[in-house]
């Protein structure tokens, strides 16, 4: 799901996607983070390098730091631009 057009989110958002990713273009996760934060939403975003499934495995590990922070109950803190 990339799309989620006038419907802010209610929890912390963090996506990432392959820089280079042949299958799922990244302007749709690009765009998802932007329309999120222009809706005031709490969001990350990291483009890593790779394309479906290297990206998968190099975007793994901060993925994996970030969930395990939000289960130890630290608030996210949004990287959205100041708008």
């Amino acid at each position: 799901l990339t799309e989620m057009a006038d419907v802010k989110s209610d929890m912390p958002l963090y996506i990432y996607h392959g820089a280079q990713e042949i299958w799922i273009p990244v302007q749709g996760a690009r765009n998802l983070y932007a329309q999120q934060c222009k809706l005031g939403a709490n969001a990350t975003y990291r483009e890593v390098l790779g394309e479906h499934l290297s990206a998968a495995v190099i975007g793994y590990p901060e993925t994996m730091e970030w969930l395990d922070a939000r289960l130890r109950g630290i608030p996210a803190k949004s990287e959205c631009p100041k708008q």
